[in-house]
């Protein structure tokens, strides 16, 4: 996705005030455009939108986004903006917050009926959008309000620094719409961050794992360590070890002799 004269600004504001906190000057120079598969920029890493319906997995929908810089991002800006996937808005959340370093930013939304189990703590909680359960669009862009959104791929589009379209009749995508979801899956990315700007091989439906900041990304497992054999023993081989010694009440003792 291409970055945005405001992402650039963003950069600089934050290179800014490291240098003024350290007394020091530097020059700062225009930041150009680069695509988002560098991992430059946060990016949505999963969106459910089964919440709280018959058979969900949770009781809200919810955002998930992810960042694969080495620095965390102020999200002050940027707004995610639902749109059905043919239709019109559903409702914008302006972001809050400051996503770290590698880590994830969880945005609770909309609860259904109750069903499901409660989200995990919620870096920003709003009681809208409504998402659906099978196919939509999100949007992550510049700015506040709707994002003005056209049809078709929208990889490097003016303003976005990300989206997802999925499902059956989606209108707009990164380069194919994602497959579509249940009540009881998400659309999530097959790698946190990974983004070739190509949803459909980007994301993946499968059950939903919402994690929130300070949540890092699974472990590898640790390999458990390979037992030492246990050393067989070597057969004895001396006359000691292959008769046994006589028991010292079998032993012969002299007679006293009889003073004469």
């Amino acid at each position: 996705m291409t970055r945005s004269p405001f992402a650039a600004r963003r950069r600089a504001a934050a290179l800014t005030a490291a240098t003024l906190a350290t007394g020091g000057l530097v020059a700062l120079t225009p930041l150009a455009a680069t695509a988002a598969p560098d991992a430059s920029d946060v990016v949505i890493n999963e969106v459910y939108g089964g919440g709280g319906n018959s058979g969900a997995a949770y009781q809200n929908d919810f955002v998930e986004l992810y960042n694969p810089t080495g620095s965390a991002i102020d999200l002050a800006g940027l707004t995610i903006d639902y749109k059905s996937a043919a239709g019109g808005s559903g409702g914008t959340v302006a972001l809050q917050g400051t996503i770290p370093a590698q880590g994830f930013f969880l945005v609770q939304l909309a609860a259904g009926n109750g069903n499901g189990q409660p989200l995990p703590a919620a870096d920003q909680v709003a009681a809208s959008p409504n998402l659906s359960g099978s196919t939509g669009r999100v949007y992550l862009h510049e700015g506040t309000g709707q994002y003005a959104a056209t049809t078709g791929d929208l990889a490097g589009a003016e303003g976005l620094v990300d989206m997802i379209g999925w499902g059956s009749g989606a209108v707009a995508f990164e380069g194919a719409p994602a497959a579509g979801t249940a009540n009881g899956t998400s659309t999530q990315r097959v790698s946190a961050g990974v983004d070739t700007d190509v949803n459909a091989a980007d994301f993946q439906t499968a059950a939903p794992t919402p994690q929130a900041a300070g949540t890092a990304p699974d472990p590898e497992p640790t390999p458990e360590p390979t037992p030492e054999p246990t050393p067989t023993p070597s057969p004895c081989r001396s006359a000691r070890c292959r008769a046994p010694a006589p028991s010292r009440r079998c032993r012969a003792r002299p007679s006293p002799s009889r003073a004469s």
